[in-house]
């Protein structure tokens, strides 16, 4: 199980694609939504949109697509439920920040060591429709925090992270959906749920993560907003991720919707508790 896409909504596409290639991200495909990718998506507004496809790591086979929607709601991250941000892999996180002051975004966390551990360091930055970016820096390894090696200063995404409406509650979901143990709720500091709730930046969350497989994690943060972001509007940021399983790991009963199947791998589409959705490719 990998994180194999990332799909962004955003009000203009030219914007983002120059700031995502300008860290180094190539561009793979531009054109329009056809009918098969709506329906992947499951959502019919988005028929017909620009949309753009970046390599974020030809070692996984792992994609970001943007797709420009204009009248996308801006929302701030952590302001909804929903997944909240990515993490990206970075070889030089000072040098990551020197780029993004360059290009203009928004710092919400200057680089720092992780609550638990030295030898990760990271920096949260906002992205050019809002979506929230964590840059991280491994400088040696971390016992039970198996991470990928950065290979190019700019690197795959390889932790998505999600703004829960109860921590416990997405734990029992991922561990059915994946069919693995719950992983343990622990506290951590968490800049953008501390700014949401008007906190001390030090201040501790509780949090967890679900390991995938190289290196790949789901994290799940207790969100500090009271309401469940559904479909009443198309909000800025991260709509959807993908995630390819082996055939070891079957589709549950009653937990996705199938969308159909390509020449070998089955297609589901899985909506979270907290209304995240989830395009599930099966090996």
């Amino acid at each position: 199980m990998i994180i194999s896409a990332v799909t962004l909504v955003v009000p203009k596409l030219d914007q983002s694609l120059e700031v995502y290639c300008a860290l180094g991200y190539s561009l793979l495909e531009r054109g329009h939504l056809q009918a098969w990718d709506v329906a992947v998506q499951r959502d019919s507004r988005l028929c017909a949109s620009a949309f753009a496809r970046l390599n974020f790591s030809a070692e996984c086979g792992q994609v970001l697509e943007v797709v420009e929607y204009p009248s996308c709601v801006p929302m701030e991250p952590f302001r909804a439920l929903g997944w909240a941000a990515i993490e990206l892999l970075v070889l030089d996180l000072d040098e990551a920040y020197r780029k993004v002051q360059s290009l203009g975004l928004s710092v919400w966390g200057k680089p720092k060591s992780l609550s638990f551990t030295d030898n990760i360091r990271a920096m949260q930055v906002l992205g050019p429709a809002g979506e929230l970016i964590y840059f991280t820096e491994q400088r040696a390894p971390v016992a039970d925090w198996p991470m990928p090696q950065a290979r190019t200063q700019y690197d795959q995404c390889f932790v998505v992270i999600l703004c829960s409406h109860r921590v416990e509650v997405s734990n029992r979901f991922y561990a059915d959906l994946f069919q693995r143990p719950e992983p343990t709720v622990i506290k951590s500091r968490v800049i953008g749920l501390s700014m949401q709730a008007k906190l001390p930046e030090d201040s501790l969350h509780s949090i967890s993560a679900m390991p995938l497989r190289g290196g790949h994690w789901l994290e799940f943060d207790q969100g500090v907003c009271a309401e469940i972001s559904r479909d009443s509007n198309i909000v800025a940021g991260i709509f959807s991720i993908a995630i390819t399983v082996d055939r070891s790991v079957g589709m549950p009963d009653g937990l996705g919707v199938p969308i159909g199947a390509g020449k070998d791998t089955g297609c589901f589409l899985v909506t979270g508790p907290s209304g995240e959705r989830i395009n599930w490719y099966q090996e």
